[in-house]
């Protein structure tokens, strides 16, 4: 029998009744945590969360947990639910597309939990996978960094995704850097 045609309606809900999915690949850094902070306190919750028929969060995890953090989880908020619960599958896909956009990914719960077909499914380009994956083998963890002067730094990371982020912020401030 196919499934029945998925349609969406905005329902309140009480923030503490609000259950984040297991294993999320969604993440922010302490700095983008406090950006999203300021935002809810000056413009309030604006895109509202979207869950599954049993409450469980499927996009706004970190808005949900800012809340929480602002002694708001007493609060009825709005929220998006859709007209069915959805599968399985169904939850990871949409958890990964309503969250390609904006944040980092924690590469660890990406590598193990998805292929690289379904992210470029889901809409990542096969150019930003290579990117999010570039560097060193999985059992490989330093990264090495070069400045102009050639001094070097070897920086051990315990993760793939702690790698990354290193990377990135070192990246950004212009510093010259090589994953290995």
């Amino acid at each position: 029998m196919p499934k029945q045609k998925l349609t969406w309606k905005t329902v309140r809900r009480k923030v503490s009744a609000l259950k984040g999915m297991p294993r999320n690949p969604r993440t922010l850094t302490d700095d983008e945590r406090k950006q999203l902070t300021r935002s809810i306190e000056k413009f309030n919750l604006v895109e509202i969360p979207a869950i599954d028929t049993d409450n469980t969060i499927l996009a706004g995890h970190q808005r949900v947990a800012v809340l929480i953090d602002l002694g708001r989880k007493d609060e009825t908020i709005d929220v998006r639910i859709p007209s069915r619960k959805l599968s399985a599958a169904e939850r990871r896909e949409y958890n990964i597309r309503s969250n390609k956009n904006t944040g980092e990914w924690d590469l660890d719960i990406l590598q193990e939990d998805f292929k690289p077909k379904q992210l470029v499914d889901y809409g990542f380009t096969q150019s930003e996978l290579t990117e999010l994956f570039a560097g060193a083998e999985p059992e490989e963890k330093s990264v090495t960094f070069a400045a102009k002067n050639h001094y070097r730094i070897v920086i051990e990371c315990k993760t793939k995704n702690e790698q990354t982020k290193i990377y990135r912020t070192l990246a950004k401030q212009g510093i010259e850097c090589k994953l290995k």
